[in-house]
């Protein structure tokens, strides 16, 4: 008998005639087989795979919903996933293949002739849509640059171009100054079926020569443009069927939209694209206090979203100018805000703006940070796709106070710009420092409210319940708010006998209220931790009898009372 070459135990894992056939053979003879039967094995499992894969839900679908569910998932720039996501079985293979708009997204920034030829043939008729990004690594590649690469094949299917993605960040201006020069005419050639373009740089020094203009005649069925840090006429971007035109980071010395840098020229551009659905023009500076007819105005019935952001003065002169419609959310972000000015929601947005009026629908107001802005939104029923029908942000620097001076200047503010029929005001903000006579104010201009909502974020000790609880209580003149259904109280305990006494100040406020006949139907309170000496301040609070005497309180001098201890 030959020496076997595997021990005895693992040919016992064969099947006895597998067994025999082997057991004598030499170890090359073995392998042969072994081989051959491994072979056969995979060709079976992977017949038994298909017909297994070919039973899920997945592959029961149309193949029209399967590639559109592909469209949605996936990179809508670069077909790269489209040769991946094939290897997931057969029938796959075979859908995406033969999906002409699945090879129509190009990403041209990775150099791969042979790939980017496959997409274009399976891609058939089907509009493209290629993106670009010139830098330094990309100019530098090849015996020469390969933005002319680029081109060529740009040029070669034009037609075909529906939506282009191109950004410039790289600082070799001599090199690729040539091919600027043609992309730049290339783009402002006929391109029948683009709707959109995107173009951005991030350098200095490598626009083309000449100013960017993009004709009507040229661009009948573009839709959407954006723009960062590129030159363009007086007229270059007057196309009348522009649904969305997006203008940013325009800060950085270089001169911006040509000779376009006053109000009055962005008016002219406004007015000439009468579909405009959304705008946003960021980080405007620097621009021209040339005189503007005050009586000019330029309506934008189709706008449903209406941003800008730049110096508070240069909002303050274009808002005037400009009438939405009511449905239309306004975001205003100012890019530097000088707290000497007292008043920065007049000077944003000045009472006679022609959207004042939509403002008069506003039902929900929330002042509240977020990374060192104070922002103050409003909310409307009538508004396009849940969008706020307000928003304006306001910056402030970590100095000590900076934040307080801001809040208290738009505390004093929000009657100059909201209704006084407003129902629910939301405070998620420092509220420590809110004086007794601001809360008053707030209650005062804002009669009709039903919810308050107050959750307060600082760190300094709590006594901000006293001057809620006071401007609560009823007056000689009346109850204040007396309409308010809903109080929500959000805070951090930091000393359990100074908590006691607000909340006994806010359940005495209560109750006079409840006494002169306006009790409130629902009472909200929730407690933060805050650590006390290696014991919680909540923990202590909520198992004294006081605190379980003014919880009785609180349930007899309103509708319903609900507690809430953070874990």
């Amino acid at each position: 008998m030959a020496l076997l070459p595997l021990p005895q135990g693992v040919l016992l894992v064969l099947r006895d005639e597998d067994r025999t056939r082997i057991e004598d053979r030499s170890k090359q003879e073995m392998r042969d087989w072994l081989s051959a039967k491994a072979l056969k094995l995979k060709l079976e499992l992977s017949r038994v795979q298909t017909v297994y894969n070919s039973t899920l839900t997945i592959n029961l679908i149309p193949n029209e919903l399967l590639v559109e569910i592909l469209r949605c998932a996936l990179d809508p720039y670069d077909c790269v996933w489209a040769a991946t996501t094939m290897g997931v079985c057969r029938h796959w293979q075979d859908t995406i293949a033969a999906a002409p708009y699945l090879w129509s997204s190009l990403s041209l920034s990775h150099r791969n002739t042979q790939f980017v030829e496959l997409c274009i043939v399976r891609s058939q008729d089907a509009p493209l849509s290629i993106s670009l990004r010139v830098d330094d690594a990309f100019v530098g590649r090849g015996e020469g640059n390969e933005l002319s690469w680029v081109l060529d094949l740009i040029t070669l299917h034009r037609s075909r171009l529906a939506d282009v993605n191109i950004r410039l960040d790289s600082r070799r201006t001599p090199e690729i100054r040539p091919a600027l020069d043609r992309l730049a005419h290339l783009l402002q050639s006929s391109l029948p079926r683009l709707t959109a373009i995107s173009l951005a740089r991030t350098t200095d020094g490598i626009v083309p020569d000449g100013l960017l203009k993009l004709d009507p005649l040229c661009h009948p069925a573009m839709r959407r443009v954006e723009l960062a840090g590129i030159e363009f006429g007086r007229h270059g971007l007057q196309i009348s069927q522009l649904t969305t035109l997006v203008l940013r980071n325009i800060d950085k010395g270089y001169l911006v939209l040509g000779v376009v840098t006053s109000v009055a020229s962005l008016l002219d551009i406004l007015e000439a694209c009468v579909q405009l659905r959304y705008f946003t023009y960021e980080k405007w500076q620097n621009i021209q206090r040339k005189p503007v007819d005050p009586s000019r105005i330029v309506s934008l019935p189709e706008m449903r979203r209406f941003h800008v952001l730049g110096y508070l003065a240069d909002i303050g002169r274009i808002m005037p100018h400009i009438s939405l419609p009511r449905q239309a959310a306004l975001l205003l972000d100012v890019s530097r805000y000088n707290l000497a000015n007292p008043s920065p929601l007049g000077a944003i947005l000045p009472r006679r703006s022609t959207h004042s009026a939509a403002l008069d629908e506003v039902d929900v107001v929330k002042v509240h940070h977020h990374n060192h802005e104070l922002h103050v939104v409003a909310f409307s029923r009538c508004t396009y796709d849940g969008e706020v029908a307000l928003r304006l942000a306001y910056p402030y620097t970590t100095s000590y106070g900076d934040d307080i001076i801001l809040l208290y200047n738009i505390l004093r503010g929000l009657e100059h710009l909201f209704p006084s029929s407003l129902q629910v005001l939301i405070f998620d903000t420092d509220v420590e420092r809110i004086t007794l006579e601001d809360w008053s104010l707030v209650l005062r201009t804002f009669p009709g409210l039903k919810g308050l909502n107050v959750h307060d974020i600082s760190r300094t000790p709590k006594q901000f319940l006293f001057a809620i609880a006071s401007a609560l209580e009823p007056k000689p003149t009346g109850v204040p708010c007396c309409h308010l259904q809903k109080l929500r109280l959000t805070y951090a305990p930091q000393k359990v006998k100074r908590s006691l006494k607000m909340l006994r100040a806010l359940q005495i406020a209560l109750q006079k209220r409840a006494e002169a006949g306006y009790r409130l139907p629902n009472l909200r309170l929730e407690f933060k931790q805050q650590a006390d000496d290696g014991h919680t301040v909540n923990d202590a609070l909520q198992s004294s009898a006081k605190f379980l005497r003014l919880q009785r309180g609180f349930e007899t001098s309103t509708g319903s009372v609900t507690i809430i201890w953070e874990d």
